[in-house]
């Protein structure tokens, strides 16, 4: 029976399946935004499986038709086509969604921040004793930046400690306003944070990685640092790449 139905309009069935596996990838990152986020993803994730589901019961409906099924095979492969330009719209569209709506439950912590490339600052799991845990993540649309930002403060950690962990990762240590190597590189440091233009000027940075393009201001670049307010025990990891 299976075997009857996909050949109603196979290409309809294949691409109830395909839009059906697309939409689950394109939705899953949502499951961690508000709830009118959720709902905005979720039909734009799945509308292209709407249809073609549709297209598909239609086709399964009209299969002594001999004039339908063969006018709805050739909507199929048209609608087949215009899900390529669909899908880059509607990638573009939820990013869009998810940066104007940033994660900042440091409960999904570990979700967003898994990849070698962060853990190797970032810790890989927020420490049970540190206190006032705040997080941050947002990718980034055109110009906008792609961040990752921890903060807590540590009671039981000092600068001999951190020295311990950051110093010989770091290609510069300083505070933000000595940095002059790459000028621009640090400007957006510390911005999703409360700190900012609070204390920002008290915080030691390990600057693990800098890159900036040759403009002077440094219009396309990244950075990925570790800072610490050793009179307040606060500390601040924090990557951004734009």
């Amino acid at each position: 029976m299976l075997k009857n139905i996909r050949n109603n309009n196979k290409l309809a069935f294949n691409f109830t399946i395909i839009t059906f596996i697309i939409g689950t990838l394109l939705f899953y990152e949502s499951l961690f935004r508000p709830i009118n986020i959720i709902l905005i993803t979720l039909l734009i994730s799945y509308l292209p499986f709407i249809i073609f589901f549709i297209i598909f019961l239609l086709s399964y409906h009209l299969k002594d038709n001999l004039k339908a099924i063969k006018n709805i095979k050739i909507v199929t492969k048209i609608l087949t086509y215009l899900q390529v330009f669909y899908y880059f719209m509607a990638i573009f569209m939820i990013t869009i969604l998810m940066a104007i709506n940033p994660v900042t439950n440091p409960k999904y912590y570990n979700f967003f921040v898994n990849s070698d490339e962060l853990t190797k600052v970032f810790p890989k799991q927020i420490p049970d004793s540190v206190e006032n845990v705040q997080f941050y993540y947002a990718p980034g649309v055109l110009q906008g930046s792609t961040d990752y930002v921890l903060y807590y403060i540590d009671e039981n950690i000092n600068l001999d400690k951190f020295n311990d962990l950051f110093k010989d990762k770091a290609i510069w240590i300083g505070y933000k306003e000595e940095y002059t190597e790459k000028r621009g590189l640090l400007s957006g440091a510390f911005s999703f944070t409360h700190i900012k233009y609070k204390n920002e000027d008290d915080f030691i940075i390990y600057l693990i990685e800098g890159e900036c393009d040759d403009s002077g201001y440094c219009n396309h670049g990244n950075y990925l640092l570790v800072a610490i307010n050793e009179n307040t025990n606060e500390i601040i990891y924090e990557s951004s790449s734009w």
